[in-house]
């Protein structure tokens, strides 16, 4: 266990401002998804983000043997069943081809501990483009009342357009840091790319036990991944590989031997020092039914208490989540 940082909760506290913010974030999230199907044009409430999704799939974690005390501990059981949702980021449920590539690969392993679930929601893109929560917020702040301004007041709600600028404006040096633009280029060239053979990465950090960890997926080596979507879109492109092929992919984690990773979501972790959980194999033909599908939820916060996110942005989601859960859950 050397040179491993333990958990404490001094890692997710937040100021005051911060908690002010939170909350009229929140306010807005209820209203967002509220107001979602008819943004979305959708007989149901969607998500307040990753709101398309291109498909769900049901498949078998299998762990591997991992001479890791803690490990053992947190992952007790040879295999698990999952399900995984496959979404595109944004906040609307748009059709055709969708222009920016930003992704979420969800896993959820069920019946997991005492009852509990795994939720993973992870992302195509390694980095947060800033550190500052209170940045963030006010981003999000912006954007959601923006969408909703516009679906209430239609061209009224442009008005709202210049503080989104303005609060995307002040992510802008934080997004340049050198390993975010790095990443930034990589992941808008690989625009084409099928959604299903990218790198996925946890948002931040989970607790594991008594540590601090991240997760990461690496894709199979499958020849029918590398093909390029061309002229279908995402979602085509993902039925047709999860209709025809078994694909096997490789969940990691690593500890994490630096406290300023905890809060610092700018910076790559080295990804020689990850190390294989087990493989998430996912059999052709396993398709959710999309209805049911569409009502689970992957909130990370519902976690067992030794699995949950940890770090100060990670905190900010902890409310949202919930309450576009709760407010997804109602019936329309």
């Amino acid at each position: 266990m050397k040179n491993r940082i333990q958990f404490s909760e001094k890692y997710n506290e937040l100021t005051a401002h911060e908690h002010r913010l939170l909350d009229k974030a929140a306010v807005l999230v209820k209203k967002f998804v509220e107001l979602s199907p008819k943004i979305s044009k959708t007989n149901y409430r969607t998500r307040d983000a990753h709101a398309k999704r291109y498909a769900d799939v049901h498949g078998t974690l299998k762990i591997n043997s991992v001479a890791d005390a803690n490990f053992k501990q947190i992952f007790s059981e040879s295999s698990y069943t999952a399900v995984i949702r496959i979404s595109n980021a944004a906040m609307q449920v748009t059709a055709g081809k969708d222009v920016a590539p930003a992704y979420g690969f969800s896993i959820k392993l069920l019946k997991f501990k005492d009852s509990k679930e795994f939720n993973l929601p992870l992302v195509n893109f390694p980095l947060f483009p800033t550190n500052s929560v209170s940045k963030f917020l006010k981003l999000f702040i912006a954007l959601n009342s923006y969408k909703i301004s516009k679906k209430q007041y239609g061209i009224l709600g442009n008005f709202k357009i210049p503080g989104v600028l303005i609060k995307l404006g002040s992510t802008v040096p934080d997004a340049f840091k050198s390993s975010v633009l790095k990443n930034m280029i990589k992941t808008a060239f690989n625009k084409d790319k099928n959604p299903l053979a990218f790198t996925y990465h946890s948002v931040g950090c989970y607790r594991m036990g008594d540590y601090i960890v991240k997760f990461m997926l690496e894709p199979p080596r499958d020849k029918s991944l590398s093909k390029k979507l061309k002229n279908k879109t995402q979602r085509e492109a993902v039925h047709e590989i999860f209709l025809k092929n078994k694909l096997v992919y490789s969940l990691k984690m690593q500890y994490c031997r630096n406290e300023e990773l905890v809060n610092d979501l700018s910076k790559m972790w080295p990804k020689k020092k990850f190390i294989e959980i087990g493989k998430l194999t996912i059999e052709p033909e396993s398709f959710l039914n999309p209805e049911k599908a569409e009502v689970l939820s992957y909130n990370p916060f519902e976690n067992p208490e030794f699995l949950m996110p940890v770090g100060r942005m990670q905190k900010t989601r902890d409310k949202i989540y919930k309450v576009s859960v709760d407010t997804r859950r109602i019936k329309i």
